[in-house]
């Protein structure tokens, strides 16, 4: 079980390295190094007279990137819904084999059965037997359930904090070149340098905001334990009751087997 978790993890993971590349849009649109003065041509520095490209290129790499994000996700959620429908489909597969089987030692032993006693005692056991595996599905079944629900949850709020982050980082990115604009034919100097700084920060921030996605895949593990963990014990309960049931019905054969005696 813990394989899906995984799958799911690695998904995820695919998805910061999406948005890992945005901030070196930043690196794209500065233009000069930052030992070199801009240049001036007719009255106006070449940065200045670069802003307009800046801003044609910035708005293409952030709709490339998000196209990109998008189809990330996308490929992500069906291939997380394709994963479950096969876990799915081979149970469902699975307890119908051993639904035939018990079936057929059921059977087998309802023949051994003679006395009224001994076949109320099978009755019985049959009864119980398939009561504790119901019982043990449906918990089974809901824990299965929690997790996927729990998971699905993790997903969006890590995709919300991704899009939020990504927001700012673009909205910092579209304000440092507004302004840039503004200033740049009065103070051209003073607008590179902070511009510059501008985009520092923004980088800065959007790296520090990220450090949050390297708790995603902890957090599903966590999950697959609690859901693990519930599974086993519902199985070991279902064992317990089998047994106690077998214990039972072997007593009774025992003893109405030596009265016939």
């Amino acid at each position: 079980m813990m394989k899906q978790s995984f799958k799911h993890t690695t998904s995820l993971v695919s998805l910061s390295f999406a948005i890992a590349f945005v901030p070196t849009l930043s690196f794209a649109i500065e233009a000069q190094p930052d030992n070199q003065q801009p240049t001036t041509t007719g009255g106006q520095s070449s940065f200045c007279r670069s802003l307009s490209d800046i801003t044609t290129k910035t708005s293409g790499e952030i709709s490339s990137r998000s196209g990109k994000l998008s189809s990330t996700r996308d490929t992500a959620d069906k291939e997380r819904s394709s994963n479950r429908s096969s876990v799915d489909a081979k149970l469902m597969a699975d307890r119908k084999t051993w639904e035939t089987k018990r079936d057929e030692n059921f059977s087998k032993l309802e023949s051994l059965a003679k006395t009224p006693e001994q076949k109320a005692a099978v009755a019985t056991y049959i009864k119980t037997v398939k009561n504790a595996i119901e019982t043990r599905q449906i918990a089974n079944d809901k824990a299965r359930t929690q997790y996927r629900t729990a998971v699905d949850a993790l997903i969006a709020a890590h995709r919300s904090a991704v899009d939020t982050r990504v927001a700012t980082f673009t909205n910092s990115v579209k304000t440092a070149v507004a302004t840039a604009k503004a200033t740049c034919a009065t103070n051209p100097q003073t607008t590179v340098e902070t511009f510059r700084a501008s985009l520092k920060q923004a980088r800065e921030t959007f790296s520090a905001a990220k450090q949050e996605d390297t708790k995603l895949g902890p957090q599903i593990k966590a999950l697959a334990a609690t859901r693990d963990a519930a599974i086993k014990a519902n199985n070991d309960t279902m064992k317990q009751t089998v047994e106690a049931a077998r214990t039972v019905l072997k007593t009774t054969l025992k003893d109405t087997s030596s009265t016939q005696n």
